[in-house]
């Protein structure tokens, strides 16, 4: 239906100057015999065909040209890397046949936001590494989560990015993306929230507390000490760097650090019957990192964070705290 009505699924056109690769690259294995009704199984797989394909297109393309592809499962995801029906298994096919091209892929599949450069570990024969970005969806998590005053699910996604889209700007062999979150500014890259060891502690008892008292203001000056700031630059990947500054202090340095984003852990938690049942808040490969200063004193400080991207450029955002002194009154629950 696919073919008749649109016409194939893998094809190449020229844009922007660049050359641009659509591929399928979901191979069906068919069902299980023993359940016909059941849903199929499948793999990433790019295939022979489309494998030749490629290389006829590519001999006819200008060796400084930029080449962009698209797919659906991408060539490796950190959810997990050796799963085939999250990873194209034949990628290192496609990877030789790009050689030194100036180069970019893209994915979607698992509804997370990711950044890799393939190297000779994921059989990339070519000097350079290959930057595979894979892409958040429109829906989030599956259109999961509470809803808003429309009626439409948030639909934050598990890696903890709100739902949106990319825009790819092209500047002869260069590129650079940029993440748009469907219902916020178009300056609004990262979420900022406080996790102290008490939250980590009792998840769920604090769960009675109003989830802004538990991962924002106020904090009681002895929980400072065992207080993380935690920042989900939500476009972030591996060359991304980020730190904090509060008032005239030096900034501090954040650690990229592989875990669920506590903002999206609570959410789901707290809206359990809004979002679908196979999802939950997942490891994110773009949460940075950093304890507050011990020595913070009482009062109204302002948290303001930087994050230079995977292309050079800066964003930055700021969270305003309020630390109580000792013998202050606790949060109340509702």
């Amino acid at each position: 239906t696919f073919k008749r009505i649109f016409g194939p699924t893998s094809y190449a056109f020229e844009y922007g100057g660049a050359l641009f690769l659509m591929l399928d690259n979901v191979e069906y294995l068919g069902a299980d015999p023993s359940k016909p009704r059941m849903a199929g199984k499948y793999q990433g797989r790019i295939g022979e065909r489309q494998l030749a394909f490629i290389e006829n297109v590519l001999r006819a393309t200008p060796k400084d040209r930029l080449v962009v592809l698209t797919m659906h499962i991408p060539l490796k995801t950190y959810m997990d890397p050796k799963a085939p029906d999250l990873n194209t298994i034949d990628k290192a096919d496609l990877l030789r046949l790009l050689g030194d091209r100036p180069q970019v892929s893209f994915s979607g599949h698992t509804h997370t936001t990711e950044h890799h450069y393939l190297g000779a570990e994921d059989g990339n024969p070519n000097a350079a590494p290959h930057h595979h970005h894979v892409m958040t969806a429109v829906s989030g998590s599956w259109w999961s989560g509470p809803y808003d005053h429309r009626g439409i699910a948030v639909a934050d996604s598990r890696d903890g990015t709100p739902n949106g889209f990319h825009v790819l700007s092209i500047d002869g062999a260069s590129f650079t993306t940029r993440f748009q979150a469907a219902n916020e500014p178009n300056n609004r890259q990262m979420r900022i929230v406080l996790d102290s060891a008490h939250h980590r502690a009792d998840k769920e008892v604090d769960r009675d507390f109003r989830m802004g008292q538990l991962l924002g203001s106020p904090i009681d000056e002895e929980s400072v000490y065992a207080t993380d700031v935690v920042v989900n630059v939500f476009d972030g990947g591996p060359r991304t760097l980020v730190e904090y500054r509060i008032g005239d202090r030096a900034p501090v340095k954040m650690t990229a650090t592989v875990r669920p984003d506590p903002f999206v852990e609570e959410e789901y938690a707290r809206n359990e019957a809004t979002k679908k049942p196979w999802v939950k808040a997942e490891p994110s490969s773009h949460i940075w990192v950093a304890r507050l200063p011990a020595d913070l004193e009482a009062g109204t400080h302002c948290i303001k964070v930087i994050a230079t991207d995977e292309y050079g450029r800066e964003h930055r955002d700021h969270l305003i705290v309020e630390v109580r002194g000792d013998g202050g009154p606790k949060p109340a629950a509702g």
